[in-house]
């Protein structure tokens, strides 16, 4: 069975912060995040467009627009849209981290090398 890219996240974000990373690891983790940024962001994409039309659906059946938005937030469609923009957050955030980690070890490489 395959993993779901919220279960691939928290393995890669438990290795990052568990492990003596290496820099070819972290190099590698990098890769792999960056190639799931574009499934992450169908998955968005998706998401959005059912939960429009559940919103769309409740501003229909209400007749104020608050109470609609209010009953379009409480559906699976709204819950399934959040997860996937935070995947998206958590993702960047994996990414910056370890772009930093990478830039952190480089510079130490280069400063030890003259010592």
């Amino acid at each position: 069975m395959s993993k779901t890219i919220r279960e691939m996240l928290n393995e890669w974000q438990s290795e990052i912060l568990n492990k003596e990373l290496s820099p070819d690891r972290a190099a590698e983790l990098l890769t792999s995040l960056a190639s799931i940024y574009g499934n992450i962001n169908d998955k968005i994409l998706s998401t959005d467009i059912a939960y429009n039309s559940v919103l769309k659906k409740s501003l229909e059946e209400n007749e104020k627009a608050n109470r609609a938005l209010i009953v379009a937030k409480c559906s699976p469609e709204y819950k399934d849209m959040m997860i996937a923009r935070n995947c998206e957050k958590e993702l960047l955030a994996l990414i910056r981290s370890l772009n930093r980690f990478l830039k952190v070890k480089e510079d130490e490489a280069r400063t030890t090398k003259y010592v």
